[in-house]
């Protein structure tokens, strides 16, 4: 069952004693092209690795998915995110690519697409590619990656 906050307005759920937000409801975000097989990779890996350009224009959003993965799902099933970057950044975060994927430690690399593209979520070999071409989409994938991996569709 949702709740809205209307403090924040966004909506919020339960899972494990916990509430976890999102800014859609499940049946509100459109059919985007969505790879189950990414999800099953999710939800079965005991370490991810989580990418991008520190200078990425979403990086808030994608460091809230990267949080909310980390912080509702993976810690809750023993399983641990890496936070890293795809070259030199001021964090001191590692510098990962797809390259560096493996079938034990994925990649999730997130990636801003061209404006025509809808948002998706795929796979390439062993790296998971979040790809959005505006804020919207990259807000409405983030929640259904949660949806999906929490189980909640």
């Amino acid at each position: 069952m949702f709740k809205l906050d209307t403090n924040i307005n966004r909506w919020n759920t339960e899972i494990n004693g916990e509430k976890v937000y999102f800014n859609n409801l499940p049946g509100d975000i459109p059919k985007y092209n969505f790879s189950g097989d990414a999800v099953n990779f999710l939800k079965t890996s005991t370490a991810i690795f989580g990418t991008y350009d520190p200078d990425a224009e979403f990086r808030e959003i994608y460091a809230s998915v990267e949080f909310d993965l980390d912080d509702n799902f993976l810690k809750n099933k023993n399983a641990y995110f890496v936070y890293s970057f795809t070259k030199e950044n001021a964090f001191n975060k590692p510098i990962i690519t797809c390259a560096n994927a493996t079938q034990e430690a994925p990649v999730l690399y997130f990636v801003k697409s061209d404006i025509t593209q809808e948002p998706s979520l795929s796979m390439d070999g062993n790296c998971i590619i979040f790809s959005a071409p505006d804020k919207y989409g990259a807000i409405a994938l983030r929640d259904e990656l949660l949806f999906r991996v929490l189980g909640i569709k």
